[in-house]
Protein backbone atom coordinates (compact mmCIF):
# COMPACT_ATOMS: atom_id res chain seq x y z
CA UNK A 1 0.00 0.00 0.00
CA UNK A 2 3.04 2.55 0.93
CA UNK A 3 4.38 1.62 -2.26
CA UNK A 4 1.57 2.41 -4.58
CA UNK A 5 1.26 5.43 -2.69
CA UNK A 6 4.30 6.70 -3.79
CA UNK A 7 4.20 5.57 -7.24
CA UNK A 8 0.70 7.97 -7.28
CA UNK A 9 2.48 10.62 -5.98
CA UNK A 10 5.18 10.46 -8.35
CA UNK A 11 3.05 10.15 -11.73
CA UNK A 12 0.81 12.79 -10.01
CA UNK A 13 4.14 15.05 -9.77
CA UNK A 14 5.40 13.92 -13.30
CA UNK A 15 1.64 14.87 -14.59
CA UNK A 16 1.23 17.93 -12.87
CA UNK A 17 4.45 19.51 -12.59
CA UNK A 18 5.92 18.30 -16.08
CA UNK A 19 3.76 17.05 -18.68
CA UNK A 20 0.07 17.72 -18.15
CA UNK A 21 -0.16 17.05 -21.94
CA UNK A 22 0.32 13.24 -21.22
CA UNK A 23 -3.59 13.28 -19.97
CA UNK A 24 -4.38 15.85 -22.14
CA UNK A 25 -4.60 18.42 -19.29
CA UNK A 26 -4.42 22.04 -20.54
CA UNK A 27 -3.33 24.34 -18.41
CA UNK A 28 -4.00 28.38 -18.73
CA UNK A 29 -1.35 30.84 -18.66
CA UNK A 30 -1.33 31.00 -15.10
CA UNK A 31 -0.82 27.30 -14.70
CA UNK A 32 -4.20 26.09 -13.80
CA UNK A 33 -6.52 23.71 -15.50
CA UNK A 34 -10.55 23.28 -15.72
CA UNK A 35 -11.00 19.52 -14.96
CA UNK A 36 -14.10 19.31 -16.27
CA UNK A 37 -11.74 19.45 -19.73
CA UNK A 38 -9.55 16.39 -18.79
CA UNK A 39 -9.88 12.94 -19.44
CA UNK A 40 -8.68 11.13 -16.42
Amino acid sequence: MKNQRIKDSKFLSLILRHQPEKIGLELDEFGWAILTNCSL
